[in-house]
């Protein structure tokens, strides 16, 4: 018979893993106390994001008794979390509905403590392993990208105008020339 305690700190995960449905799974192996106290501090001052270290036999519970109450992920994709990211020292990072912003914020903080990386994750209903949620941790964000695009779309813009121009100079330099001979 588990204890109160422990039943409560499961109901608790549970409550979280509704509240905030994109999760990442984060490794900490190699990381002192300090370092890791510092991280979630920096965390936590640069926005919504909260580290929170968990058991991971107890997380195991939670993220099952989820699954069946909110249809979180699939029981087979859980399965598949479960084997990959729910090993060794764990902690959960909970993120908000701009789940970009908050993965791109964890990696930059995460960066100087070696041995902090993600194992794994829920985002939108969909897992994901260390090699994505790195890759889209390292993505710009919606912001510069829609610079970027907006940038290449006025600079189409820009070409052709100036090579209109640069056409319709060079024509009256042409004219003027034949005229002056």
């Amino acid at each position: 018979m588990p204890s109160q305690k422990k039943v409560d700190y499961v109901n608790n995960l549970v409550t979280k893993l509704k509240e905030h449905p994109n999760f990442a799974i984060v490794d900490f192996d190699s990381i002192s106390h300090k370092s890791l106290e510092e991280l979630k501090t920096n965390l936590t001052q640069s926005g919504d994001l909260k580290l929170t270290v968990v058991k991971n036999s107890l997380f195991e519970v939670a993220l099952l008794k989820a699954i069946r109450q909110d249809k979180l992920i699939s029981a087979d994709d859980g399965a598949e979390l479960k084997k990959e990211a729910i090993k060794g020292q764990s902690a959960l990072l909970l993120l908000q509905e701009n789940w970009l912003s908050g993965l791109q914020t964890f990696f930059k903080a995460a960066k100087p403590y070696e041995g902090v990386e993600f194992k794994g994750g829920v985002l939108e209903g969909i897992v994901y392993f260390k090699d994505r949620l790195d890759t889209l941790a390292q993505l710009p964000s919606r912001e510069a990208l829609m610079a970027k695009i907006l940038g290449s779309l006025r600079s189409g813009q820009y070409s052709l105008v100036r090579s209109l121009k640069w056409d319709a100079g060079r024509f009256v330099r042409v004219i003027n020339a034949i005229a002056e001979k």
